[in-house]
């Protein structure tokens, strides 16, 4: 679920967006200062439904959004903490037994996978 204020920073975008195309002159890119601040609420909201909301084609705001992304972590200086969560004995009980595991990413991207080692289905995401 997205927090009241991540949608209002959408809804605040979507104007700035609106009032640079208002005034832009025809073949002008996008501010880099409009994109770094999408990129930005990607983290909270899916890629498609700022694209979307911003009039930005998805396959094209995914590829930069990536290119985005692989260059801050190339110049970023603070190595953040990994957040571990604790879970319950009858939770990885549960995990364990099953043969579909769905995991959900910080940014809402969604792994879905039925009839496989749910051990390797984490294994294999933790590595992408």
């Amino acid at each position: 679920m997205h927090s009241k204020t991540h949608l209002q920073q959408l809804k605040l975008l979507e104007k700035k967006f609106l009032n640079w195309r208002n005034r832009k002159r025809p073949g002008e890119r996008i501010p880099t200062r409009l994109l770094e601040e999408a990129f930005d609420l990607c983290n909270h909201i899916k890629y498609c439904k700022v694209a979307g909301s911003l009039g930005i084609g998805h396959g094209d705001f995914k590829k930069r959004l990536a290119l985005y992304n692989s260059s801050r972590t190339l110049v970023k200086s603070k190595v953040e903490t990994p957040v571990f969560k604790e879970i319950d004995l009858l939770t990885v009980n549960a995990l364990l037994s099953s043969h579909s595991i769905e995991i959900m990413s910080p940014t809402g991207h969604v792994l879905r996978a039925s009839n496989v080692d749910p051990i390797l289905a984490i294994e294999a995401f933790l590595r992408s």
